[in-house]
């Protein structure tokens, strides 16, 4: 029997399915894990020129745990409890044609938009025309180990980078963006910055980690008419679900944008050696009781374009890249951002199978 589209009708964009069976995700005693060869990832070890220190598992000496994020990928490739298209960077380039792809939200959209560039630099037959990336002078490392503060691999703010088909030289040429929004996005700016064409660019967007709860709730609770009041003058819109973190405490739902150990320490929440050790990764979490992922489900599946990330992730605590590693200056471990490569290829592939399969259907509105 045909497995259905992750999270999506095959025939209609905006029918949400909800998976019963979830994966099953490697942990880093999984026996398999000694015949996976980083070296047959699409990228790794800076080999995709937007690859960040930061977020490389190898290059902060974690290869056992890049050895688990990549056999997740390929796992859910191939059998995760739903269909996933595997990234065709070429297919992709010719589906898009001439359009902006524009990522937009804080530093997961950005590990989106690297990994879905990545995967196209490493594709067959595909070429970069531009790279507009800036990178920094001076990117903070917070401890990380290994860290690269400044030029390629350091960090960036947002940028583009062109590409298309080789040996379509004369063609038109796809660009992938992406544009920071850590506490919202503003739909009208974004729009009118990258001179979105309406019904024809897409925009991935996503609220993110940075703000409280009250604020998400807000952000959920209008975002479905200001996404279909005008579908006319509106780019595609597609909605991807913030991903879990794996915080033993999560104080950021009262604190908000980028606050950890210190911050509740601070805040006369706890003291700072019992905040320490409750800014762990824990392994797993009930994404049926996340308070950023629940009410965006709820408000937002079935009413806007919307590609799922919690339900198959709720148990990959430990492929965030600093699972196990403690940052000395947040005394906490980075318990947000994943191994690349690794789930923000799966989340490159789910976009491009909701595309390929519904991309005339939000083309119409």
């Amino acid at each position: 029997q045909k497995q259905k589209l992750c999270y999506s009708d095959e025939d209609d964009a905006l029918t949400y399915i909800k998976l019963e069976a979830l994966p099953t995700v490697p942990d880093l005693r999984d026996p398999r894990l000694a015949d996976v060869n980083l070296a047959q990832a699409p990228y790794w070890n800076f080999t995709c020129p937007w690859e960040w220190s930061k977020y490389s598992c190898v290059h902060q000496d974690q290869t056992q745990r890049a050895r688990a994020a990549l056999l997740y990928s390929q796992d859910m490739l191939t059998g995760g409890g739903c269909r996933l298209d595997r990234f065709d960077g070429a297919a992709f380039v010719r589906l898009l044609g001439t359009r902006q792809l524009v990522f937009a939200g804080d530093s997961l959209s950005r590990q989106a938009f690297i990994s879905a560039a990545c995967l196209l630099h490493a594709a067959p037959g595909v070429e970069v025309r531009e790279d507009a990336i800036e990178w920094s002078d001076d990117w903070p490392c917070h401890s990380t180990v290994n860290c690269i503060p400044r030029g390629r691999h350091s960090g960036f703010g947002g940028g583009c980078v062109q590409f298309g088909l080789a040996e379509e030289p004369g063609a038109g040429a796809v660009s992938l963006c992406f544009t920071a929004a850590d506490q919202a996005v503003e739909l009208e700016h974004i729009i009118k910055r990258f001179a979105m064409t309406p019904r024809h660019d897409i925009l991935v967007m996503n609220l993110g980690v940075h703000l409280t709860s009250d604020e998400h709730a807000l952000q959920v609770q209008h975002m479905p008419d200001t996404w279909t009041g005008d579908p006319a003058a509106r780019p595609i819109l597609v909605y991807r679900e913030t991903a879990p973190q794996h915080f033993k405490l999560d104080v950021r739902a009262q604190l908000g944008a980028g606050k950890g150990a210190a911050a509740a320490a601070a805040a006369g929440m706890f003291d700072a050696d019992t905040v320490a050790g409750l800014a762990a990764c824990v392994p797993s979490v009930d994404y049926r009781q996340d308070w950023r992922s629940s009410p965006e489900r709820e408000g937002l599946a079935g009413r806007v374009p919307f590609l799922a990330a919690t339900p198959f992730l709720a148990q990959a605590g430990h492929l965030h890249v600093g699972a196990g590693v403690v940052g000395a200056a947040q005394r906490s471990q980075d318990c947000t951002h994943w191994c690349m490569p690794g789930v923000p290829d799966v989340w490159s592939a789910q976009l491009y199978s909701y595309l390929r399969a519904h991309l005339a259907q939000l083309e119409g509105g």
